[in-house]
């Protein structure tokens, strides 16, 4: 039951965590959206954004992997078994949240590049037309 209650409580954390990517993958994605409307080129970050959804997709997996492992414990289980695939599978998916969280930065990194130097060169326009 103690291996039940550690699994629960690590695939809430790490579910929670996939769930808010969802959401920042969603605002990221609506920023993109209103740069295109303004005619600024926002290839190199829908680039990174793909790269940070395919991060999530391995993350989410690794948890479901969790999830998985999880449903399969039952009173049969050897504990030296169930220890070690518990371990292992929570390292896999936290360093798969790790490096979508990783991603997600290097992201928002990128779109505040663009969104500044797209600032830049409507103020400069602005200045230029006056």
């Amino acid at each position: 039951e103690f291996v039940r209650t550690h699994l629960n409580g690590a695939l809430q954390r790490l579910n929670a965590a996939t769930g808010m990517f969802d959401n920042v993958v969603s605002r990221i994605q609506s920023r993109i959206d209103k740069l295109k409307g303004k005619g600024v080129v926002t290839t190199s970050v829908e680039t990174s954004l793909s790269s940070a959804m395919s991060a999530i997709s391995v993350a989410k997996a690794d948890t479901k992997a969790l999830s998985d492992i999880t449903a399969s414990v039952n009173a049969s289980s050897s504990p030296e078994t169930v220890r070690s695939q518990m371990q292992a599978a929570i390292e896999k998916a936290s360093a798969s949240v790790k490096a979508a969280h990783k991603a997600l930065i290097d992201t928002t990194a990128v779109l505040l590049s663009l969104v500044h130097s797209s600032a830049n060169v409507q103020a400069t326009t602005s200045t230029s037309s006056n």
